[in-house]
This record gives C-alpha cells, structure tokens and sequence, in this order.
C-alpha cells in the first residue's frame, strides 16, 4: 500500500465518521490549542509520561541523548504543562489532561473519564475490549498495544534505564517531577 492509497484510505473512513481522532506526538499544547478558536467541535487529549519512561525509550533507540535530550524534553513538558493550565481557563471543557501512568495502571477508570469528557457512554465491549488490549493473554511487540500487564510494562523502564540517563533525566526534570507529582527515582 503506497502512502496516497493509506491517506485516501484514512481520509474515507474518516469522511463518514461522527468524531474523528489523531494521535500527534510532539504537537505542542499552544499550537495545537490555536485549532480550538477555529474548530468549535474539537477537543483535545493531552497525554503526559513520565520523562524518565521517555528517555529511556529515546537511549535505546539512540535518540537525543542526555543532557541535552532531557533538558528539551523537560522544557516542553512543563511549557505544555502550563500551557494547558491556561487553554483550560480560556475553552473550558475542551482540554483533558491524563497522564499514561494512569492509563496503564488503571484503565477502565482512565478511558471512563476520557468518555466523559467527549461525551460518550464507557460501554460494557468498551471495557472488553481495553481488558484484551491491557491485561491480554499476548504480548505484543514494542508498538503494539496488547500487553500482559500494562501497569508493569509502564514501569518497566524503571530497570532498564541506564544510570547516566536517569541521572542526567533527574537533573534536568526536577521541577517537572514535582509540579506533576512524579516520585523520586534513583536507581533500584
């Protein structure tokens, strides 16, 4: 399938649809949050993961290394952190904040509250479903969403990190640990 047959593809399926979702990892909050004066109907889910999980990611696939990796990061989640404190009080209801650890360690509560604020009933296949992706009798691989056990792969990285990365992680993310509420981590 070549890249305009995956796009007319998307853009079918879409074209009848009553909501429409993106994933857009790496879209800061203040440009995505310019679409909501123009599209009155939208609303965003702005995910957040711990920096440490990120990083650790980022080291095994050679990506921005530390410091300069996790100070970038660090900046941005605590710019789209406060951004979003903001495009809250401005388009109140269209910005819901979650963070991934939430959704790997408590599902079924998480995606209740993700329905909610889009306005659509959790069903009973809803939460069958999310049990066969969260807690299923495969693993997937790395992109895949099926996992024996989602809250223990969402803290896996805790023994994998390399001691360099998390320390470098730890100085650069300070103040983000603590305005979101992340728990000290040095090493196990």
């Amino acid at each position: 399938m070549t890249w305009n047959d995956c796009l007319e593809k998307y853009l079918h399926q879409c074209s009848n649809r009553v909501s429409k979702v993106s994933k857009i990892p790496r879209l800061s909050i203040s440009l995505a949050s310019k679409l909501l004066d123009e599209l009155p109907n939208l609303k965003i889910i702005h995910l957040i993961r711990d920096p440490r999980a990120i990083m650790n990611s980022r080291d095994k696939f050679s990506w921005t290394p530390v410091p300069g990796g996790a100070v970038s990061l660090c900046k941005k989640i605590m710019a789209d952190y406060l951004s979003s404190v903001e495009v809250k009080r401005a388009h109140p209801g269209r910005l819901y904040t979650v963070f991934y650890e939430e959704i790997a360690g408590n599902p079924i509560e998480t995606f209740r509250g993700i329905y909610d604020f889009l306005g659509y009933q959790f069903s009973k296949n809803d939460q069958i479903r999310l049990t066969a992706r969260t807690a299923s009798s495969k693993q997937g691989n790395a992109g895949s969403t099926y996992r024996f056990n989602s809250a223990k792969t969402a803290s896996t990285w805790k023994k994998q990190i390399n001691s360099t990365v998390l320390k470098e992680t730890n100085k650069a993310c300070f103040s983000v640990y603590q305005l979101l509420g992340y728990p000290e981590f040095k090493g196990s």
